[in-house]
């Protein structure tokens, strides 16, 4: 049984109308239960956004520590020392005291100290100088390095004589003539009239013209022959 909320009069669940008011009854809304809310994506990005958080933390601390200067371990109330390297470069030259870069080569050095190298084979000069050398250098002239080769300048067109007994070409009377007579000399049939039955032609022959060819050109180069001190003139080695 329901009631109607005009007249108060009670009446069956079914009916949908009163008939004692004559008054429509409202249908009842079932009451539903609100759904849980669903809270799993909400963590997932709460989850998130603290990781990336951590990480730009992290990458941040990273630049902030290689950005530091580098802290001096030195004992305290001491001055702290600096060591200077000075770097001699020998180019093509052989130090004195032995070692270094052979001749055509450069080669870099690096000492501790701006100490000239000392020459051991001293002559002249003030012994008691300190000797600051310098190299002695002499220019030696190589000269060109070539050969003579055959080279082809032209044609000329010449008369060459054939044997009529061998048919053998000559550049030459004199060249067949000469062979000729070979050919009298070991046969009893040939005679001396025979020599003038030769045939001629004519062909070309190539001209050749010896050049000069350079395998390697003339150059000059500096060589250290020894040191000299520029104050007392005193030589080494």
């Amino acid at each position: 049984m329901k009631q109607c909320p005009h007249c108060d009069t009670r009446l069956p669940d079914e009916m949908t109308f009163c008939p004692y008011c004559m008054q429509k009854l409202a249908a009842e809304q079932p009451v539903t239960a609100p759904s849980p809310v669903k809270r799993t994506g909400l963590l997932w990005v709460a989850t998130a956004a603290v990781i990336v958080l951590l990480l730009c933390g992290a990458l941040l601390l990273s630049d902030y520590g290689r950005q530091l200067p580098p802290v001096d371990n030195g004992d305290a109330g001491t001055t702290g020392s600096t060591t200077t390297t000075t770097t001699t470069v020998y180019q093509g030259v052989v130090p004195p005291a032995g070692g270094g870069a052979t001749s055509g080569s450069t080669t870099t050095t690096t000492d501790t100290d701006t100490e000239e190298p000392q020459p051991t084979d001293v002559q002249g000069g003030d012994a008691g100088c300190t000797h600051d050398w310098k190299p002695i250098i002499q220019t030696v002239e190589h000269e060109e390095i070539g050969h003579y080769e055959d080279v082809a300048t032209g044609y000329n067109m010449v008369t060459i004589y054939k044997c009529a007994v061998c048919y053998r070409q000559f550049n030459s009377l004199e060249e067949y003539y000469t062979h000729f007579d070979e050919h009298i000399a070991t046969s009893d049939q040939l005679v001396v009239a025979f020599r003038e039955r030769y045939e001629t032609d004519t062909k070309k022959v190539t001209v050749y013209t010896q050049k000069w060819v350079v395998d390697q050109p003339a150059y000059s180069d500096e060589q250290i022959i020894g040191y000299r001190c520029s104050k007392c003139r005193a030589e080494a080695a």
